[in-house]
């Protein structure tokens, strides 16, 4: 449930990434490293937010365990 929710918000990201690079006319390598940091940036952002709002349903709660800790 996580990871479709985390998926589509990375996928865009990197798009975003991706176009920002183009449209500054970046060289292929500092655009490679534009899209790579936004999508990972992004997917940490997305683990955590998904991890405090399972934490905080009680449902949740019971079925899920975060590996870090939060």
């Amino acid at each position: 449930m996580l990871v479709t929710a985390i998926a589509p918000s990375t996928v865009a990201m990197l798009s975003l990434g991706l176009a920002t690079s183009r449209l500054m006319k970046l060289k292929p390598a500092d655009a490679t490293t534009v899209l790579t940091e936004s999508g990972v940036q992004n997917g940490t952002l997305g683990i955590a937010v998904g991890s405090l709002i399972a934490l905080s349903n009680r449902y949740l709660a019971s079925h899920y365990r975060p590996v870090c800790g939060l």
